[in-house]
């Protein structure tokens, strides 16, 4: 009996020995995978491919970025060659008026003497329009601003210029800025009621083409090529004839498609889903006062702008329907009130309050915009609202494998051993 109780408490201690030093609960991990610092590898991995994307996000919007540059200045050489010099000087100026503090730092942190030398050539531009004959105007254009614009790309991406897939991305951001410009240029009636909205589009969907055939094309199929060159045909003609927006959209949403069939990359855009879009221009906006308290004022404008540029624009055709005051409002905070600050070098509490003001009018965005329908699930006297992750879990089911560590589990099955160890004993007794 002393031996069977020996046992016994043996077994036992080992059993709670386990329950006290051994955490319980479950955890997912890859198999042989290495703990480091209490993080497994894939949650290491995870981080770094975070930012990967952050980093591959932002150039794409630097790329994006300047082919809306160059978009602007192909309407005003077709307006140039056209003979409509008004409207050429117009577009010629909107480069450097309206994108220049977006890519500003940026490209002076790359290349401080090809960032000089562009905003120069930019600044020209409209007196070339002005002043230049036609194909005078062209050539500047061709062989002096487009060529920085292009030395300016290498810059900042590198060898990414030349990229499919890079290219593939930027050319679908650059139709989904083309459709959101189209919007605000073309009445569901398919009356023009802003030429210059109208003419942003058509210079966009010139560029994403214009990248699509330069850098994507030939990496296709015959089959893929044969179906994207007719849907880039269809979309030149439905701007041409100034149809409705949504069936600009389709199209648009089509070829985003085919890139994602073909390149495997999303078909959908940083324009997707209202609280998506809102909590990241409150990211950048909290980047913009961190760089200005930091001491980077360019930097800290070149964020307010491209957040502008990348993420409210986005919103601006739906919201302007439903509450058109709110669009002024964060318009100015975007174009005036805040960068105006920064100019004015009023101290960061100032710029930190101005965008908590933003932040809240953003709130009021996401209220008025979001369609977003959540799911209810009953349990018993109480609910939860959950928002469905099941893809996600697939995905991450895929690359690792789900097992419990030892713990509770193993102290209960050493008790459960010592007990039959105990019974045998009595029986064989």
């Amino acid at each position: 009996m002393e031996r069977e109780t020996g046992t016994l408490r043996t077994l036992t201690a080992v059993a709670f020995a386990a329950l006290l030093v051994v955490p319980t609960g479950a955890v997912a991990f890859a198999p042989g995978e290495p703990v480091v610092g209490g993080s497994s590898a894939t949650q290491l991995n995870t981080e770094r491919a975070a930012q990967t994307t952050a980093s591959t996000s932002e150039d794409v919007a630097f790329v994006r970025t300047i082919e809306e540059m160059k978009g602007h200045l192909a309407v005003s050489r077709q307006y140039a060659k056209a003979g409509n010099t008004k409207l050429a000087i117009l577009h010629a100026g909107h480069p450097h008026r309206e994108y220049w503090t977006a890519v500003n730092a940026t490209l002076r942190e790359a290349n401080a003497t090809l960032a000089a030398e562009l905003e120069a050539a930019l600044l020209a531009a409209p007196n070339h329009a002005r002043n230049d004959s036609a194909s005078e105007y062209a050539t500047y254009l061709n062989e002096t601003v487009f060529d920085m614009l292009d030395r300016a790309k290498r810059a900042v991406v590198g060898d990414r210029v030349e990229n499919a897939t890079f290219n593939a991305k930027v050319s679908r951001d650059l139709l989904q800025r083309a459709v959101q410009e189209y919007g605000e240029g073309v009445a569901a009636n398919g009356t023009v009621v802003n030429r210059m909205e109208y003419d942003d589009a058509r210079g966009f969907v010139i560029r994403a083409e214009s990248l699509y055939a330069n850098h994507v094309r030939a990496t296709l199929s015959e089959h893929a090529r044969a179906e994207l060159d007719e849907m880039f045909e269809t979309l030149h003609s439905a701007i041409g004839d100034s149809k409705a927006p949504s069936d600009v959209k389709s199209i648009t949403n089509g070829i985003a498609a085919e890139y994602s069939e073909y390149t495997g990359i999303d078909a959908e855009t940083n324009g997707s889903g209202v609280e998506k879009v809102v909590a990241e221009i409150t990211e950048h906006l909290h980047e913009a006062v961190e760089a200005y308290a930091n001491g980077n004022e360019a930097k800290a404008k070149q964020i307010i702008r491209q957040t502008y540029l990348s993420y409210f624009e986005g919103l601006e055709g739906e919201l302007i329907e439903k509450r058109p005051e709110l669009v002024e409002e964060l318009e100015a905070d975007f174009n005036e009130d805040l960068p105006g600050l920064i100019e004015r070098n009023a101290s960061v509490s100032k710029v930190r309050s101005e965008v908590e003001s933003m932040e809240k009018k953003l709130a009021e965005v996401e209220t008025v915009l979001s369609t977003e329908s959540e799911k209810t699930i009953s349990l018993g006297n109480e609910t939860e609202t959950a928002t469905t992750t099941q893809s996600a879990a697939t995905t991450e089911s895929e690359t690792t494998t789900t097992t419990s560590t030892p713990g509770f589990g193993v102290g209960v099955t050493l008790c459960a051993l010592a007990g039959a160890f105990l019974a045998l004993r009595r029986r064989s007794n």
